[in-house]
């Protein structure tokens, strides 16, 4: 839908959305850190982005993604992402700029969606944060996170960005942002989870290298003696279930596991190729009933 409406933007004002992002909303605001374009982004010093793999943070450059800007990949700095909070604050104008009318900016923040714990706006989400009434929105890349908070009532906006994401647990981010709003409010920020996620990712990575130990003895015994059906088909349902279920449940493609978790994609297909390797194995050695063993001279 997003993309249908920089489309729309594009149609009506001549000019690419980038450049009239850049044009209607970075100049006037003053936000001279923020970019429509990966290369001017690394000449002012976009901070190097993180995944983590296997527990430990690694250095992933930002994949380029110049289609989507009406969606994602506009990258700006805290401090402008606090001028442009200021201008949602007041209505649309900042230091004496106006960028949107008071109403458009009623509109967006208006929700019309009720989801399980949210309303959806225009692309806001509408909520309570420590009993106030909140608007907020966060982004997830594989390599960046990050949040903005608005309390129109009090009238203070939190900016939180990170250079580090992870394809499970709660974004620290996220939790940062609603945190320090909560504190703005004078209450206490919510608890951080009882188990730190690097914990959470040693030991799923712990896991994972015990089950592809257990693979690999599996393919020893089955080269020594490959003589079980009931073995090959378990193994023939695991090697499926990591192909077929994992994106299923991710809801994602191969494509999209590898790019939020390469760890987990990589792990993944080693596991299911072990696990066919060691069903065909055990076909391949399987003796009907009766059948003779070759004799050995």
């Amino acid at each position: 839908n997003y993309q249908i409406l920089g489309r729309i933007v594009e149609v009506v004002s001549g000019e690419s959305f980038g450049a009239y992002v850049a044009r209607h909303v970075f100049e006037p605001l003053g936000m001279l850190h923020s970019f429509v374009d990966q290369a001017s982004a690394l000449a002012a010093g976009l901070a190097q982005g993180h995944q983590m793999m296997f527990g430990f943070a690694v250095a992933h450059p930002l994949p380029p993604e110049p289609g989507r800007l009406p969606t994602a990949a506009l990258i700006a700095s805290a401090n402008d992402l606090g001028r442009y909070m200021r201008m949602q604050l007041r209505g649309g104008e900042l230091d004496g700029t106006r960028v949107v009318s008071e109403s458009s900016v009623t509109t967006m923040h208006r929700p019309l969606v009720k989801l399980a714990d949210f309303g959806y706006a225009m692309g806001w989400r509408v909520s309570e944060i420590s009993g106030s009434h909140a608007v907020h929105h966060g982004g997830i890349l594989p390599n960046y996170r990050g949040k903005m908070v608005l309390l129109p009532e009090r009238g203070i906006g939190v900016a939180v960005l990170t250079n580090v994401s992870a394809a499970i647990g709660s974004p620290s981010s996220h939790r940062i942002a609603d945190g320090v709003a909560a504190i703005a409010l004078g209450q206490p920020p919510a608890p951080s989870p009882a188990w730190p996620l690097r914990w959470i990712l040693f030991g799923m990575a712990i896991g994972m290298l015990m089950i592809t130990a257990l693979q690999l003895r599996g393919i020893v015994k089955a080269v020594r003696a490959p003589r079980s059906l009931a073995v090959a088909a378990r193994e023939l349902v695991f090697a499926l279930t990591i192909l077929l279920g994992l994106p299923w449940w991710g809801g994602i493609g191969w494509l999209g596991i590898y790019r939020q978790a390469p760890d987990l994609a990589v792990w993944s297909i080693v596991a299911a190729a072990l696990g066919l390797s060691t069903a065909l194995l055990r076909i391949r050695g399987h003796r009907a009933p009766g059948q003779a063993t070759p004799g050995i001279s």
